[in-house]
């Protein structure tokens, strides 16, 4: 969790243009490997039910699938792909919480 919200902060003051693109966007990627992570050990050891783990568990294997279509610089819009594997993040913490 640290290291998601250490890097959410230094990819937010790092813009994303000109000499710190580069940098920017390596945060981006490990901030959302990061959350990815947490989100999946969360789902494993304190899932209410069986229920939310394979639902959680599912929705894990695509969001991580959405890894193999990053790269430097990122094709053209692929916010995209990045605004779906946040909403599927966020369902997923939603799942763990009720």
């Amino acid at each position: 969790m640290v290291v998601a919200v250490i890097t959410e902060w230094a990819q937010a003051l790092l813009p994303a243009r000109g000499k710190t693109d580069k940098l920017h966007t390596i945060f981006v990627g490990i901030m959302s490997l990061a959350l990815a992570m947490l989100v999946l050990l969360c789902t494993v050891f304190y899932a209410p039910s069986n229920v939310v783990t394979y639902i959680n568990l599912f929705i894990s294997a695509i969001v991580f699938s959405f890894f193999f279509f990053t790269k430097y610089p990122p094709p053209k819009n692929f916010w995209k792909l990045q605004f779906i594997g946040q909403v599927l993040l966020y369902a997923q913490m939603f799942l763990l919480i009720y």
